[in-house]
This record gives C-alpha cells, structure tokens and sequence, in this order.
C-alpha cells in the first residue's frame, strides 16, 4: 500500500465505512454493530465515528469543518490519529469537556476537524 493511502487509511477512513441512509440519519444500536464488524474475519479493530459538517465563522471570516464524534478508547485501537499531536495531548476515556482541534494539511475536503469525546 503506498505512503500516501496507508496514511488516510490509519488516520481517516480505515478500510471498511458503514453508513446510514438518509431516512434514517442515525445509526442504532451502535455497540451491537461494532462487535459485530469485530466477529467478521481479519478485522484487527472497530470503532464509531460520527461526522457532521459544520462552518466556522469568526467576524466575517468562515471556514468548513468536520466534526468528528470519537469513542477516544476505542478510535485508539482502529487510528493512529493521537500519535500525530503536535502539542497536548488527545483524547483519553472518560474525557467529557475535552476537545481536540486538528488540520489535515490534505484534507479531501474541509482542512480543520475537531474531535470530541461521547458515550453511547
């Protein structure tokens, strides 16, 4: 696999993305999915990751973002996204009024996320 897609491999997308449908926006039972990807052979790790878009603005400048909802224990074992900070430290479990502001100098898309912790 070459530099370039193991990169956004561990630290964007992983291998295998589930979505919902737009008639239902969220997915259930989200523990119930995870172990289940874990069961499917040669799958080393799972974790959920939700994503929402968002913009910005401070005065009259905007920018995009991506908001990333991360269960910090398990986005660990799937990403290689916490040994990449530069100053301070990311995510750890139990982390409720932490956040984690990051740019993706070749974002696909949006250059800035920011990562928040949640508990389902």
């Amino acid at each position: 696999m070459s530099g370039a897609n193991s990169q956004l491999r561990n630290t964007y997308s992983g291998d295998i993305i589930v979505e919902s449908n737009t008639a239902q926006p969220l997915l259930g039972n989200v523990d119930s999915l995870i172990n289940k990807i874990k069961t499917v052979d040669g799958v080393a790790g799972a974790a959920p990751i939700n994503v929402l878009g968002a913009e910005f603005v401070f005065g009259t400048q905007r920018t995009d973002a991506d908001i990333y909802s991360v269960q910090p224990d398990l986005e660990n074992e799937v990403f290689t996204t916490s040994k990449s900070m530069i100053e301070g430290a990311y995510l750890a479990p139990g982390d409720v009024d932490q956040i984690v502001l990051a740019y993706n100098w070749l974002g696909p898309v949006n250059p800035i996320y920011l990562y928040i912790p949640v508990h389902y």
